[in-house]
């Protein structure tokens, strides 16, 4: 009885792969006794290459997909190799590597990609040549004109405010006067604008050019002959140009008497000559001629081949080329 009982309820078969043993123990018929038990069934589980033909091998190449089974969990930068994830792999993306110096740029050379330039490369892109940046603050803002002729004027270092029309007037003395170009201006320094007497002499007066003065055809000098002859040398007139054919001058104007005289030159040859006087009448009174070509009194336009003293009853006298060329007279003329 006390045998089977043993036998049903051993005490230390706790293990896989234990041995029977028949016990060797006196008090209760060996109770140290084993009945043996079967092998560990894992040990010849996970010997084998894929027991579970539904999962997917660990050691088998398997695609990454960004959702799903397979790749869904998938971490980037947990799952490469370390020293990989250095290398240029994305083409989308700008390397860090591209900045080799501060302030270097990235600007497009063309549709999607990016080079590096450097910040000399950029100014000369934005037309800035070596200009260095100036903060926003150091620029006066367009907002700061709101009328037609404002002006920007210093209100003190380095600090510029808008003033209107009106109070630009004011700060130059203007008042209400009305803008005139400088040009019509002289210098005020020397009173030329006041009647203030100037200098003329060194200074600002020397590099006034009299051909640039306005009024250049007005009788101002009246010390001079005119080319008219309407102003002659009191007491002597004289005539010494080349004078055409069918052209004339007038001589001077006579107040009492005159006495003259007229030479007539071809090609450098004495042609005639004449002596002759006239009062305030305008009538001419010959008193020699070398020549029948020599006229006087002869109504305007003369006669053809003659050269006229005194056209008409003129005073002054006019002379009157009519010999068919070019002649150079010699008239002199004494008068009062």
């Amino acid at each position: 009885m006390s045998s089977r009982k043993q036998k049903i309820n051993p005490t230390t078969e706790k293990a896989f792969s234990q041995e029977d043993f028949r016990g060797i123990a006196q008090r209760l018929a060996r109770e140290d006794h084993t009945h043996g038990t079967p092998g560990n069934p894992t040990d010849t589980h996970v010997a084998l290459t894929d027991p579970h033909a539904q999962y997917r091998l660990e050691s088998e190449d398997h695609s990454h997909e960004a959702s799903g089974i397979p790749g869904g969990q998938l971490d980037h930068g947990d799952a490469m190799v370390a020293a990989s994830l250095l290398h240029d792999d994305h083409p989308q993306y700008i390397k860090h590597s591209l900045a080799i110096a501060v302030s270097d740029f990235l600007v497009a050379s063309g549709i999607g990609v990016f080079v590096k330039k450097t910040l000399a490369e950029v100014k000369t892109i934005l037309g800035l040549g070596t200009a260095a940046y100036t903060a926003a603050a150091d620029y006066v803002t367009h907002a700061l004109a709101t009328a037609t002729s404002d002006f920007l004027v210093a209100s003190g270092s380095g600090a510029f405010i808008k003033k209107t029309l009106a109070e630009v007037k004011t700060i130059l003395g203007l008042g209400s006067a009305a803008y005139t170009a400088s040009t019509d201006y002289a210098i005020a320094a020397k009173g030329v604008t006041n009647g203030d007497s100037h200098d003329h002499a060194g200074g600002d007066g020397a590099q006034i050019d009299h051909g640039g003065l306005g009024g250049l055809g007005d009788d101002d000098h009246t010390q001079y002959v005119l080319v008219d002859n309407s102003r002659m040398a009191t007491g002597s007139y004289r005539y010494s140009a080349a004078l055409a054919d069918d052209a004339s001058t007038a001589g001077p104007t006579i107040t009492n008497g005159s006495h003259g005289f007229l030479t007539v030159c071809n090609a450098g040859v004495v042609e005639a000559s004449a002596e002759w006087e006239m009062g305030t009448s305008g009538t001419v009174e010959l008193i020699r001629s070398t020549d029948a070509t020599i006229a006087i009194n002869v109504a305007d336009p003369g006669t053809d081949g003659k050269f006229n003293i005194g056209i008409g009853t003129t005073n002054p006298p006019v002379f009157k080329n009519r010999l068919g060329g070019a002649r150079a007279p010699l008239i002199t003329v004494d008068y009062n």
